[in-house]
């Protein structure tokens, strides 16, 4: 009977975190993670070219020619920053949120322009900006479908109000009562062209036994797949996030100092942490 060596089998669950390239070192679960996440895989192929000699084809040496990583995961989370990724985008843009009341009954119309929201405190007064988007949710009557979607010209706080001002009125039929729902939301431009920056990676795995962690950085990467928005009744939706490790250049050694401190003596794009 073959007999194990050690105890350090691998099931269990993973962190991902995502940020700055010289940040990597220092990226934290409670800032940087993109929540949860299942069935993490992370793939390193090597492709040889083999020398053969004589009437057999007998081989006599091999190279590698090509290495290929890559990092792969379904996201569960479907934040905007998380879309935002997953559509190749500047993830850390796209942070606005907010859920609140609406403390003035709003008929539709021409004199429909502002939106009064009601317990905002201090800390989230200044949330909004002019060009900053809305959408106003008819929860009283639970018509969770009826979404009206406005601009932001002017936010105005004042005793834990918000009277926001829109760039025009809210058309007629579009009647909004007492507590329905308004969100602060984000305009993600999927296919956009957009450039995707750089980003460092930080993935953080526990064996079951004694909870020891495996840490995987990869200092320069990018979102290469993953948008997925479904709405389905028969199981949670996930995106199927893929991450492609680059090489450090001389340019991100000389813009990111500690960068060249930690991995310039080693020709790969990502390194594994195990004890």
């Amino acid at each position: 009977m073959q007999q194990s060596i050690t105890n350090q089998f691998n099931i269990g669950v993973s962190t991902v975190m995502v940020g700055p390239m010289d940040k990597v070192l220092d990226l934290t679960p409670e800032e940087h993670s993109i929540g949860l996440i299942k069935n993490f895989s992370l793939t390193s192929e090597t492709n040889e070219v083999t020398l053969t000699q004589g009437l057999r084809n007998t081989q006599v040496d091999s190279q590698v020619t090509g290495v290929t990583t890559q990092m792969s995961m379904e996201v569960y989370e479907y934040t905007a920053k998380n879309l935002a990724y997953a559509a190749e985008l500047a993830g850390e843009n796209f942070t606005l949120s907010g859920n609140y009341a609406i403390d003035t009954a709003i008929t539709g119309g021409d004199s429909a322009t502002s939106v009064v929201l009601k317990g905002v405190d201090t800390t989230h007064q200044g949330d909004l900006q002019a060009g900053d988007t809305i959408a106003l949710q008819s929860t009283s009557t639970k018509e969770y479908d009826k979404v009206y979607l406005a601009k932001v010209t002017k936010a105005e706080w004042a005793e834990n109000k918000l009277t926001i001002t829109l760039d025009k009125a809210i058309p007629s039929g579009w009647d909004f009562a007492v507590d329905d729902r308004c969100f602060f939301v984000n305009l993600i431009p999927v296919g956009s062209d957009e450039v995707q920056p750089y980003y460092g990676v930080k993935i953080v795995g526990i064996l079951p036994n004694g909870n020891e962690p495996v840490t995987i950085i990869c200092p320069k990467a990018k979102v290469t797949a993953g948008f997925n928005l479904g709405f389905t009744t028969d199981n949670y939706g996930n995106m199927p996030f893929e991450f492609t490790p680059y090489d450090l250049t001389k340019e991100d050694y000389k813009a990111y100092p500690g960068l060249k401190s930690a991995f310039k003596n080693y020709n790969a794009n990502l390194f594994v942490y195990k004890g």
